[in-house]
């Protein structure tokens, strides 16, 4: 398969990325490490420090990016259903 870039550092995958808000951010990439042996590539820190803005991991040479929600921006996090 073809690599694309979009630069020379950082090249584009294909497929589908799967972007999820989560409710506890760190505590999901510690258990996507542990039981999937997922690699965190990049945390962006929210500025009150106790959030995160953005998590990119690599699962099996798959992409899975996710986030803490942020209300005060019009990003509440919604309970699981059922």
């Amino acid at each position: 398969m073809e690599e694309k870039t979009w630069n020379a550092e950082r090249p584009v995958k294909d497929g589908v990325v799967a972007y999820l808000m989560l409710e506890d951010s760190s505590g999901a990439s510690a258990f996507y490490q542990k039981a999937f042996g997922g690699e965190e590539l990049l945390r962006m820190p929210a500025q009150d420090g106790k959030r995160v803005m953005h998590i990119t991991m690599r699962i099996n040479n798959g992409f899975l990016m996710f986030n803490d929600p942020f209300p005060e921006h019009g990003y509440p996090g919604e309970k699981p259903q059922g």
